[in-house]
């Protein structure tokens, strides 16, 4: 191993040289960069963290569909009461609230069940963790950041949609 400042290409040619003028039987050495050696010797563990940060984020695409798909749905179900209420004179923003706030609890309570699951189960996770705490406050902190976002989003679509809701359209549905 040989430690350079600058330039590495002219040391290739006088260490080739100086290897066949000391022992012409034996073939030239290999000559390559550290960063080269150190790239290859971690790269299965980073192909593992790129599938790993995939996966999560086809989880996280799939939690999104279902939290979005359960929320339309349960807000499709309350149209003619949603309908009812603008008909009395409910204001549309009043009601995209109301939907949005209603949805945002189920998705906070979602957010707070899995924290609890997660914490319970994070010294499962021990052994695969290196220098990190399976309670690592961070980490908690960005998936509960994530998962609210998503839920947020998730809620707020149906609740535009309850707030274009026409009330006669809806109190014929029934």
């Amino acid at each position: 191993m040989v430690r350079l400042e600058g330039p590495w290409a002219p040391l290739v040619q006088a260490s080739r040289s100086l290897a066949f003028q000391l022992a012409p039987a034996i073939p030239p050495p290999v000559i390559q960069p550290m960063n080269d050696v150190v790239d290859t010797s971690v790269g299965t563990e980073r192909m593992m963290a790129v599938l790993g940060i995939f996966f999560a984020a086809c989880a996280l695409l799939v939690t999104a569909i279902g939290l979005y798909g359960t929320l339309a749905y349960a807000t499709a179900r309350r149209t003619s009461e949603i309908g009812i209420r603008m008909a009395l004179g409910a204001q549309r923003m009043r009601v995209m609230a109301m939907i949005f706030r209603e949805n945002a609890l189920i998705g906070a309570t979602g957010c707070g069940a899995g924290l609890v699951a997660a914490a319970l189960l994070s010294r499962v996770l021990d052994s695969f963790l290196y220098e990190t705490s399976p309670l690592d406050p961070l980490i908690f902190a960005g998936s509960v950041l994530a998962l609210a976002s998503v839920a947020c989003v998730a809620s707020l679509l149906p609740a535009i949609q309850a707030a274009l809701i026409e009330p006669i359209t809806a109190i014929r549905y029934e």
